[in-house]
């Protein structure tokens, strides 16, 4: 079986067993091509018997195949499509899975730091739509003033598509914030645990926050609320979607996302535990969701959706200082973090310009090709190497458990439009064959 997945890979082909099955999914992620494969089909091909029909199949698959040659394009600044701002590192709250919550401070960006930080990427990226999105840090809504003041410079790029957003814990909803949104189509994230004994818990401030989601709809703003999930939610996640079409019905989006804490979940032994009840609870609160047209995502499906050669691309963050960084999630207020020193570090505002580092262009390059761990895998060109801060977070065996979590998903994903195609052309959906072979 081995031998037959190294060939198959080596042609971008992938093939994996299907859980609680006896079929497997063959899967052509550059063409985005699959099919299910009875266990019998599967044995003849890896002895080596049906030659010719396996030629033919892996043809079909690789029909309108993208050339690996386009993930692994080496981006430049010029590829950007995504600006982070991190305006503070001070927060209203604290957060019991907070990353920095024992390191505030009160530094908070300038004006002229923020206008100098957009003009600087609106002029080094050469992408029609760009998305612009205020978050922590700390909590953004603190330092409106500033952003408030600086949003008028967008309307110096009328020949541009930029879509504003912010992340917010959803404490602070001032009627400034509220015409902004208004004005410049802001889509609010509200970082919100749903169930009033987990946000109270873990975050506090239920009932404003709440509230606060309300006066946001009330007023047409576009919502998507985010639930951290650690191990006392793990098991509540079909709760949390009831509840969420009870407050607020199908108005808002959301995304129940795994907890990143080598706290939480220190070892192996917790990281299986955690990701496979994360799973099932997920895929029952999917069903729940579709039934009321409730948008339900996480990282892992939207991922599954794209195909790519590096997890964290086109986008950079502006921290208060000036600096630019790749991902948000490794900015820290902590006075011993030398950003310059960091493997994310990407560069500086120079000018009108954005300045990359000689150092920093290493955060564009594709990844995935260069990892051994990813050569079989069904996920690897939409994971493509998977998350950076988990990696730095977490030991090996606790990332080994998140790839068959990506793994997961993305078999789920590919059979759920299997299951669309089927039906669409008048077969058996996919899970009716699946549950045919018990």
């Amino acid at each position: 079986m081995f031998e037959l997945k190294e060939k198959l890979a080596d042609k971008n082909i992938f093939l994996e067993k299907i859980a609680g099955y006896q079929s497997f999914l063959i899967y052509a992620p550059l063409s985005g091509a699959a099919a299910v494969l009875d266990n019998k089909t599967v044995e003849q091909f890896a002895a080596g018997k049906q030659a010719q029909e396996l030629q033919e199949l892996s043809k079909s698959l690789l029909e309108d195949s993208v050339s690996p040659e386009v993930p692994l394009h080496c981006e430049t600044a010029a590829d950007l499509g995504v600006l982070y701002i991190i305006p503070n590192f001070k927060c209203n709250f604290r957060c019991t899975y907070c990353y920095a919550a024992s390191t505030r401070n009160t530094n908070e960006i300038s004006l002229n730091t923020l206008i100098s930080g957009i003009k600087a990427f609106l002029s080094t990226s050469k992408c029609h739509r760009v998305r612009i999105c205020f978050m922590g840090g700390g909590e953004p809504l603190l330092s409106w003033e500033v952003v408030h003041d600086a949003l008028s410079i967008l309307a110096e790029y009328p020949d541009r598509i930029i879509e504003v957003s912010v992340i917010t814990n959803g404490s602070i909803v001032s009627e400034v914030f509220l015409s902004d949104c208004k004005q410049y189509n802001i889509k609010c994230n509200v970082s919100f645990d749903i169930l009033p004994d987990l946000q109270e818990q873990q975050r506090g401030n239920y009932q404003l926050v709440k509230n606060n989601i309300l006066k946001l709809l009330s007023e047409n703003i576009p919502v998507r609320l985010r639930a951290t999930i650690t191990p006392d939610a793990v098991l509540r996640l079909p709760e949390m979607v009831r509840e969420i079409l009870k407050a607020f019905g199908n108005k808002v989006s959301l995304i129940l996302e795994p907890v990143t804490s080598a706290t939480l979940i220190p070892d192996k032994a917790a990281a299986r535990n955690f990701f496979q009840t994360y799973y099932s609870q997920f895929i029952e609160s999917l069903t729940i969701a579709s039934i009321n047209n409730l948008v339900l995502q996480n990282s892992f499906l939207r991922a599954s959706e794209d195909v790519q050669g590096r997890f964290c691309r086109k986008m950079i963050t502006l921290l208060p200082d000036g600096q630019y960084i790749n991902c948000p999630c490794f900015a820290s207020p902590d006075p011993s973090f030398d950003v310059h020193s960091d493997a994310n570090y990407i560069g500086k505002i120079s000018g009108k310009e954005l300045c990359v580092a000689e150092t920093g262009k290493r955060n564009f390059s594709p990844v995935v090709d260069s990892l051994e761990q990813c050569r079989l895998c069904i996920a690897k060109w939409h994971c493509a190497g998977g998350c950076e801060h988990h990696r730095r977070e977490y030991s090996k065996e606790v990332f080994d458990e998140i790839c068959i979590l990506m793994q997961r998903f993305t078999i789920m994903s590919v059979l759920q439009k299997l299951d669309t195609l089927y039906k669409a052309s008048g077969l058996p959906g996919v899970y009716d064959v699946l549950q045919g072979e018990q």
